[in-house]
């Protein structure tokens, strides 16, 4: 069994910081902090751009956009039928 190490993470969302508790193997965790030492950034930054990163590839992929459009439009039915 692989333990887990805990990063708790403060995310930054409109000016008001979202705390976030990651449970990352040992390996992982390693890995990302070596990262954050190589680029002198402090871990939690690290994962801040990864995450920005990520956001923004999917922004550009279009089969994850077309996903989005069609649970969007599933959601937009069933609060119509909420309202009702």
């Amino acid at each position: 069994m692989l333990s887990a190490k805990c990063l708790v993470v403060a995310i930054l969302h409109g000016g008001m910081p979202k705390t976030m508790t990651l449970r990352l193997s040992d390996e992982l965790a390693a890995d990302l902090e070596a990262m954050a030492r190589v680029d002198d950034v402090p871990v939690s930054e690290a994962i801040r751009i990864a995450i920005d990163e990520r956001i923004k590839g999917r922004r550009d992929d279009k089969q994850f956009q077309a996903r989005l459009r069609r649970l969007m439009a599933e959601n937009q039915r069933a609060l119509e039928r909420l309202a009702q």
